[in-house]
């Protein structure tokens, strides 16, 4: 019986050594941990540029108004925001100058910054404001805008030309997701991109038909992928549209408000034949 039991043992440990033998390394591996979010500390600047004319005889009340980051923003080392990460605003004050020295006058509130890859942030003009006491608010008229505070000239109408330059300051503390810098590149220039797009198919003069109606009437069918887009100065893009064998090439600032009267076709203007065109179904 002794030795019966001695076989038994030796049976037993040698079937679960070589059951041992086939584990999976990575199935008894203890899962890697996840990359914890980054932490934006309240306070911290931002550097943005204003990306659209802002002009008190045409922007009304509710317009939405859109900064980017100027730089990439850096912490010890470890990148936070990338270039160009949207930044949103909107006008809460607008009064037209009008004849005999009444002026005119511009309020806009820039109250969050919106990574792509992140969640919202407050913002403010001054580093310890809270909500309620005018976070998140600036007026067009402190120093960095070189105008008056409030906004306000006597008897001038105003114009803020894209590519003014303003600091603000995160209010709160923000969590940004922590992923690779490329990644975060290719998400906001996405972004971007097609913020462009759909801007540029729906821009219509006064209600009467959009690019992309436009273009469907012409028996096109226009495609997203096949519009290319290339910056050029003053925030104003070439905008190369694909139809068939054929290329449609407008000059596009895609984030002015447009409405009735007063801008003409500022924010897009034809480049060639075809695009002209689409220009006269939209007028």
């Amino acid at each position: 019986m002794y030795k019966n039991l001695v076989i038994m043992f030796l049976f037993i440990t040698i079937s679960f050594c070589q059951s041992a033998t086939f584990v999976n390394a990575d199935e008894i591996a203890p899962p890697a941990p996840e990359k914890q979010d980054l932490i934006l500390p309240a306070g911290t600047p931002l550097e943005l540029v204003l990306v659209e004319e802002i002009y008190s005889q045409r922007n009304a009340v509710g317009d939405e108004i859109l900064f980017l980051l100027k730089e990439d923003l850096v912490l010890m080392g470890q990148t936070y925001l990338v270039k160009n990460t949207p930044v949103f605003g909107r006008i809460t004050k607008a009064k037209a100058g009008k004849s005999w020295g009444r002026s005119g006058s511009l309020e806009i509130e820039v109250f969050s910054i919106a990574p792509p890859y992140g969640m919202p942030i407050s913002l403010a003009e001054e580093f310890g404001k809270t909500q309620g006491s005018k976070a998140g608010k600036t007026i067009l008229g402190i120093a960095a805008f070189g105008i008056l505070w409030g906004g306000a000239i006597k008897g001038k109408k105003i114009t803020i030309p894209a590519g003014k330059e303003v600091t603000m300051f995160t209010s709160i503390e923000g969590k940004i997701a922590n992923i690779p810098l490329d990644e975060m590149r290719q998400m906001t220039d996405e972004w971007i991109r097609n913020k462009i797009i759909d801007n540029f198919l729906s821009f219509t003069w006064k209600n009467k038909c959009t690019v992309e109606q436009a273009i469907t009437k012409m028996n096109y069918t226009v495609e997203p992928e096949n519009i290319e887009i290339t910056p050029i100065e003053d925030y104003r893009y070439r905008i190369d549209v694909a139809l068939d064998s054929q290329h449609a090439i407008f000059i596009f600032r895609p984030f002015d408000e447009v409405h009735d009267g007063g801008t003409g076709f500022k924010p897009l203007k034809a480049e060639n034949e075809l695009a002209e065109k689409v220009m006269k179904s939209v007028k």
